[in-house]
């Protein structure tokens, strides 16, 4: 009760400082998300202490996590130096509790070299894989600064982390195994379920073995069809209701595959395997990866299957996979 209070007088504090600083982006994109992450707050979800945001970008979520909490300490964490300085221009004015670092989460303080996006404009990213080397595609190698979240917060308790960090998941949740121990705070992944079924396991592994339990939220993120973003709670909490009341769906190791079944081999956007099956992206007009986000939900809503719930649940992909021949565009990667 006194948690709601709390978050009742600093909604009150936050609409007598509105005056004074830009309003926050709405979500567009990440909806289910975001009401999940306000759910934490206004349910009394979170103890006292700080809030992280790694992987800032532009700071969105960081303004929003400010004013949804003004008293507390926000810590944004991002690369990209674009990124911070429209951080610094548009949302740091009135919202004076916010910390930004330049460098990324990791396992442990220090540095590394990283290849740095071609766009240096804000809202790049920098996409890591889990040895810690950008994509292909990036260009110009620099080093950049990697902080851990128990040399962060050594000082202070952390009460919620939201982690948007591309592949480097592992990680950064490594590098706060200490803090994740002693505060027990909620935090969110983000995880392309089927692009890398091992790294999937390896990390829900982990996640569990800390005592976590996780539910999925019912939406595409990034750029894979099959990308989700999970809310994960400790143990000694109730978890259920919260799951239940923002409609997230609780996963495991195994059970977590269930999810985006149209992107695993044979399903429907990867009839013949995910590394031999193109499907059409309509926005750019070329074929691509089976599971890309465009491309995969434009053959979804284009066929019978997404008026059944094959978007939402995977019960409907036997009847799916019976259409994929008649509707969509999708060819075997060998066809011209």
């Amino acid at each position: 009760m006194a948690q709601r209070l709390a978050f009742a007088v600093s909604s009150i504090a936050l609409a007598l400082a509105a005056a004074s600083k830009n309003a926050c982006p709405k979500n567009d994109g990440e909806i289910r998300l975001g009401l999940a992450i306000r759910g934490l707050f206004s349910d009394g979800m979170l103890a006292e202490g700080d809030l992280v945001d790694a992987g800032a970008n532009r700071g969105d979520e960081l303004c929003q996590y400010a004013d949804l909490a003004p008293d507390r300490t926000v810590h944004g964490i991002e690369p990209l130096p674009a990124n911070l300085e429209y951080i610094r221009r548009s949302w740091l004015p009135g919202r004076h509790k916010i910390q930004l670092h330049q460098g990324v989460l990791g396992t442990a303080a220090g540095e590394m070299q990283v290849a740095m996006p071609r766009s240096r404009a804000a809202g790049s990213q920098m996409v890591l894989t889990r040895d810690a080397r950008a994509k292909s595609s990036r260009s110009r190698t620099e080093s950049i600064r990697v902080f851990s979240i128990d040399g962060l917060l050594t000082g202070s308790k952390l009460a919620f982390m939201h982690l948007d960090v591309e592949g480097f998941e592992l990680q950064a949740l490594r590098g706060a195994h200490r803090v994740l121990l002693r505060d027990r705070p909620p935090f969110t992944i983000e995880l392309s379920i089927h692009g890398n079924a091992s790294f999937t396991r390896e990390l829900l592994s982990f996640v569990s073995a800390l005592g976590y339990q996780c539910g999925a939220v019912d939406e595409m993120c990034g750029e894979t069809a099959d990308g989700r973003n999970l809310v994960c709670l400790p143990a000694g909490v109730r978890r259920r209701p919260f799951f239940v009341r923002h409609r997230l769906q609780r996963v495991t190791v195994s059970s977590v595959f269930r999810l985006a079944s149209y992107c695993r081999d044979g399903g429907v956007c990867c009839p013949y395997g995910r590394n031999a099956t193109e499907v059409f992206d309509p926005v750019r007009s070329r074929w691509t990866n089976c599971c890309s986000n465009r491309g995969c939900f434009s053959l979804l809503l284009s066929e019978e299957c997404a008026a059944t719930g094959a978007l939402n649940t995977s019960n409907k992909d036997s009847h799916c996979g019976a259409m994929r021949d008649r509707h969509g565009p999708v060819r075997h990667r060998q066809s011209s």
